[in-house]
């Protein structure tokens, strides 16, 4: 079987990997002259929830569209997997995005329905008040995530669509009002495909989905990576100062190498940086890296140039987005 549109990443990996502050020295290289370091920054969610701890319920409406409902036996034949596994899949990695998230969210998950089957290409309605609160289903809970359908079809009958698979809404409990609506088609993916591994693929899939819609929903964590130069005694020196946590020695150190020769001077801007974001004074370090790049002649090391420009451009959505962050926390 082959997996058509699709990038994974390996259950479970992907929360262990992903943390908080700085994560990890990942290397050195003795050619490009500066250590990496994977840390990790946050990120503003889409929404605007209550500032309160949330409690969320994921409710699977199971609506399942008439073209699922015949290829459900045929998926499962291929490649083991039910609908309700590749559901589980999808919850799986939003509760794992929600803890990686800087909000307490209490997630659970609504259990009862029964599958009812839709002609292919319907959207449904969304669930009125009744519906939300029948059966006391909801609880304490103030929203419900509700998967509104689920498709996995089959293209000529050896391809898996995963394009635009997924229709979410999340409903506040309270009035019943709608206040997201998304396709999965709009949900950012996070890793690559894994190939010869249908399985791996499909699963990794929804539970990257999941992560993805609850990156939507609050402030999350994002991966990144740093670079702290070296390739000179001075730069070095404030390096060993930074490993030591002696941090206005190695500040001291490398301000004294921005009256260095160009190159020296602007890796020694990065550095500092690098300090100044690590304690959140954004503005420093952006004005440190714009001096960088107006004093330095790029085509001697266009590399270290491009890397500078990426850089600020991180430091600036750093600047935009603090207060939307601080708004959602």
């Amino acid at each position: 079987m082959m997996i058509m549109s699709v990038f994974t990443r390996r259950i479970g990996r992907l929360a262990r990997q992903a943390g908080v502050g700085l994560v990890a020295v990942l290397c050195f290289s003795a050619c490009a002259g500066f250590r990496t370091l994977e840390v990790s920054v946050l990120q503003p969610g889409k929404l605007n929830l209550e500032k309160s701890n949330l409690r969320v319920m994921f409710l699977d409406r199971k609506l399942i569209h008439e073209t699922d409902r015949f290829t459900a036996a045929a998926l499962y034949q291929a490649v083991g997997l039910r609908r309700a596994d590749v559901v589980d899949c999808f919850y799986d990695g939003l509760r794992d995005g929600l803890r990686n998230g800087v909000r307490s969210v209490s997630l659970t998950k609504g259990l009862g329905l029964s599958p009812r089957y839709i002609p292919d290409g319907v959207v449904p309605t969304p669930m009125t008040l009744m519906e939300i609160r029948r059966g006391n289903r909801v609880g304490n809970n103030q929203y419900i995530l509700g998967m509104e359908y689920c498709d996995f079809g089959l293209v000529g009958g050896r391809e898996v669509h995963l394009d635009d698979n997924i229709l979410l809404r999340l409903y506040r409990v309270a009035d019943g009002s709608v206040v997201d609506e998304v396709r999965s088609d709009t949900l950012g993916l996070r890793a690559e495909t894994v190939p010869g591994d249908d399985f791996a693929t499909i699963c990794n899939f929804f539970y990257n989905k999941g992560w993805a819609y609850a990156e939507r929903m609050l402030p999350t964590w994002k991966p990144t990576l740093r670079r702290i130069y070296g390739g000179n005694r001075v730069l070095e020196l404030g390096d060993y100062y930074f490993e030591q946590e002696k941090y206005d020695d190695a500040r001291t150190v490398w301000t004294r190498a921005l009256s260095m020769k160009p190159i020296v001077a602007v890796k020694a801007a990065v550095n500092l940086a690098w300090l100044y974001e690590r304690q959140e004074n954004y503005e420093a370090a952006k004005a440190l890296l714009e001096a960088a790049l107006k004093s330095y002649p790029g085509r001697k090391d266009p590399a270290l140039q491009n890397y500078v420009e990426d850089y600020l451009r991180d430091i600036q959505e750093r600047i935009d987005t603090e207060d939307e962050i601080t708004n959602q926390l």
